[in-house]
Parts: structure tokens; C-alpha cells; sequence
């Protein structure tokens, strides 16, 4: 009976990957080129189906199991637990395409876009960014200096977010506005491929970087560090796409490739850091093949479904506290109201298999965690209709491509890892120099 339900799982999920990949591709014909709506399906494809299937597919055919973070129960109620959450994971992509198709207006589709050479940059944004990498550079200074620096905090990094490192930090909180390097890398990289190569964006863009890889590898997050290549293949695909009818294909074969760079960065992370801690780079790979170890970093969303759903009555209605975690997220831990915790903390108590850190879940998980079903369909749609409001309201402008390309970061890391607070924290860098570019302006308004 087990194995026919896991083939059953097996023609379910085949059946989803080939729907959602012709989806996607009916989306970039619609939209004539890489959208917001296409990049964040491209996402759901990934981790809500072509990952479980090779998971399943992998147990089914040859009885090999992926284990990091949590193990995927492959017991008869595991597998029906695996059933319904592939249900879940359906009526959460018909509610994405709904927020994202009614009554939907694309800007841009089936349009020439502007020519690149009426792109303004005007004082204003190019002055927020230089202001915005100032402001990154001594948080990030902050941030580091209870471990003795920045060179010195890289080296203690996984430690750090491991929660093994015994240093009190109290200026933790500057971790959130360091981050205002990356944004600056962005806006400074906008200038670069839209024809601006002076020395006084090619210095700041070159330092914009240098301390933007410094932050990831004191982050040390493997999907952090990943995206943040590509957000940056994001914006040169997005300034070359003006003038133009459709992405040529030259663009896509890039995007792909960066997809596979992507992959291997994040595969290499642990290694890339190992050898920033001791100057040695590590011989042998313990985790497996490459392949194995990518499909390990999305493990926890099958395993977190799966044991949601099966032990729902364990999980009280979440939302007060999922929402109250969220909008806390920005302020100090001493100014947090007490009260609220994170939803993933709870769901790594419910697995039960690591001593250290949390078991992040999916935007369906999310939904399910707060509202039961009413969320698996409502948190979704509510995100379509962000990603609408996205593709319509961020212009090929250089301020526009700016905040495009960092919100492409911040919504398709939001469906792999749903929580209010983790998207919050996300939207802070990016939140700033937003206020920081329109208090500029505003400035350079009254002194005309």
C-alpha cells in the first residue's frame, strides 16, 4: 500500500511540475519578460514542486532519504500527510495566479520601453547612495566590533548565528541598516550597466561590493549570499531590457547560468567560509554530491508541511502571533513587547531534530500555521496581488530597477521561508533607502 501511494505522490507532483512549467512559460510570453510574476513562480516551481518530486522520486526508486534539518517521513501516515499537503500546494498556486491575474494591467507588457538614453539619474538618488552606503559601512562597523572587527566577526560568523559564540553583542541591532551596503551595491550597479562607468560610481560600486560580500559572509546564509549574485544579473538583464520588445535570448541563457551559479554558490558556502576562518581551503565533501547538497537546503519545506498538517491539533491559530513578530521586527529586542515569538520556533520544537537555530516552513505552511485553510488560500493571493502591484508601479527608471531588483530578493525568499517577521527584516535595508531617497528629494525640491 506505501509504495503504490508514493507513486501516486510521484505522478501527483510530475503532474504539478509540468502544469507550473508551462504556466511560467505562458507567463514570460504574456508579460514580454522577466517580471516579478515570472521570478516568483519560478520559485513556487522549485520548491513546491520540482523538489519534492525528486525527493519522493528518490526514496520511491532507489529508498534514499535527504536529511538536513529534518527527515521526511516516509511511514503510510507520513505519505498521507505528503498527500495533503501536495493538496495545500495547489490551491496555494490557483490562489497565486488569482491575486496575480484579476483584473490585472501590465505596464509594460507588450510595449517599447523607453530608450535607455532618456534613463535620469537624477542628484537626488545618486546622492542616497552614496549616503546609504556610508550608513552601511559604519553599522556594519558597529555590528562587528564586539568581536573584535570586521575580519575578526567573518572568522566567528557561523558560530555566531549558530548560537555557539558566548559574546554578548549589544549592538546586534546595527545588523539590520548594515545591510544598507547591498542596496547601495544595487543602486551603484544601476548607474554602472545603464552607462555610467565614472570613477565616482566605479569607486563606490567597487567598495558597495566588497563590504556587500564582507556582510553576506558575516551572515552566513547560504540563500542570502546566492541571491544577492543574482539580484545584481537581475539588474543587468532589467537596464539592457529598455528599448526592447522582449528579453532576447541571450538574456535567458544568462539568467540560467546565473540560476546555476546561484546553486553552486550556495552548495560551495560552508566551504567558501571554512576557508575565510582558517585560510585552508576544506579537502573532500562529506555532504554528498553537489546536486544532493542543493536539494538539502530545501528539505525542510516537504518535512515542515508534512508534520504540520499531521499534527495540526498540536498548533494553535497562529496569526495574532505570527503578525504581532512581524511588526516588532525593527525595533531593538529591549523596545519588543513580550509575548509574541517566532512561528518557526515553534516549528522546530514540533520536528524536534535540531539542538541549535530554528526549522523555517513555506509561505503554505505559513498560511496554514495562522488561519488553517482560510490561510493557505488567503496568504498566497495576498501575495499575488503584491507582486501585481510591483509589476505595475516599478518603472524601467534607475530608482525603479533599484527597488524592483531588491524586492526580487525579499518576494521569492518569502515563499520558500513564510514568516511576517523574516519579510519584514528583509524589507528594512531596502525601506530606508526608500525614506532616505524621498527626504533627499524632497530636500533638492525646496532648494530649486
Amino acid at each position: 500500500m506505501e509504495l503504490f501511494v508514493l507513486w501516486m505522490l510521484v505522478v501527483f507532483y510530475l503532474a504539478t511540475n509540468i502544469v507550473y512549467a508551462v504556466d511560467l512559460y505562458i507567463t514570460y510570453k504574456k508579460e514580454n519578460g522577466l517580471t516579478m510574476a515570472f521570478y516568483c513562480k519560478a520559485m513556487y516551481l522549485l520548491v513546491e514542486a520540482i523538489v519534492p518530486l525528486i525527493i519522493i522520486g528518490a526514496y520511491t526508486i532507489e529508498g534514499k532519504t535527504y536529511t538536513e534539518l529534518a527527515k521526511v517521513d516516509f511511514s503510510m501516515e507520513g505519505l498521507v500527510g505528503l498527500l495533503y499537503y501536495w493538496i495545500l500546494t495547489v490551491i496555494g498556486y490557483i490562489a497565486l495566479n488569482l491575486g496575480i491575474r484579476a483584473n490585472f494591467r501590465f505596464t509594460y507588457g507588450g510595449k517599447t520601453l523607453k530608450p535607455r538614453q532618456t534613463m535620469t539619474y537624477p542628484a537626488s538618488l545618486i546622492i542616497t547612495s552614496y549616503i546609504s552606503l556610508a550608513i552601511g559601512i559604519v553599522s556594519f562597523y558597529l555590528w562587528a566590533r564586539a568581536y573584535g572587527g570586521i575580519v575578526a566577526f567573518i572568522k566567528v560568523a557561523n558560530a555566531v548565528r549558530g548560537g555557539w559564540n558566548n559574546v554578548v553583542n549589544p549592538l546586534a541591532y546595527f545588523k539590520h541598516p548594515a545591510g544598507l551596503c547591498m542596496v547601495a551595491s544595487y543602486a551603484f550597479f544601476t548607474f554602472f550597466c545603464s552607462g555610467r562607468k565614472k570613477l565616482w560610481i566605479m569607486i563606490p560600486l567597487l567598495i558597495s561590493v566588497v563590504f556587500s560580500v564582507m556582510y553576506l559572509l558575516a551572515a552566513d546564509g547560504r540563500l542570502f549570499a546566492a541571491y544577492y549574485f543574482f539580484t545584481l544579473v537581475v539588474i543587468f538583464i532589467r537596464t539592457r531590457a529598455v528599448g526592447q520588445k522582449r528579453i532576447s535570448k541571450k538574456r535567458l541563457i544568462l539568467v540560467g547560468c546565473a540560476v546555476i551559479a546561484m546553486a553552486i554558490f550556495m552548495v560551495k558556502m560552508d566551504d567558501i567560509t571554512a576557508f575565510v576562518r582558517t585560510g585552508v581551503w576544506p579537502k573532500g565533501d562529506n555532504s554528498g554530491s553537489m546536486f544532493d547538497s542543493l536539494i538539502n537546503e530545501f528539505v525542510f519545506i516537504l518535512s515542515s508541511g508534512q508534520y504540520t498538517v499531521m499534527n495540526s491539533d498540536q498548533i494553535g491559530i497562529q496569526f495574532f502571533n505570527d503578525l504581532g513578530y512581524g511588526l516588532f521586527a525593527w525595533l531593538p529586542t529591549a523596545l519588543k513587547p513580550a509575548g509574541f515569538s517566532s512561528n518557526w520556533k515553534i516549528n522546530t520544537e514540533l520536528l524536534g531534530f535540531l539542538r541549535n537555530g530554528t526549522i523555517p516552513f513555506d509561505i503554505i505552511t505559513q498560511g496554514f500555521y495562522d488561519l488553517r485553510l482560510v490561510g493557505v488560500f488567503l496568504f498566497p493571493f495576498c501575495f499575488g496581488r503584491v507582486i501585481r502591484l510591483i509589476d505595475e508601479k516599478c518603472s524601467y527608471t534607475p530608482y525603479g530597477t533599484i527597488v524592483f531588483s531588491a524586492l526580487v530578493y525579499i518576494m521569492t525568499r518569502a515563499i520558500p521561508y513564510g514568516e511576517m517577521y523574516d519579510f519584514a527584516l528583509g524589507m528594512f535595508s531596502l525601506a530606508v533607502f526608500c525614506v532616505i531617497y524621498w527626504f533627499v528629494k524632497l530636500f533638492f525640491i525646496k532648494n530649486q
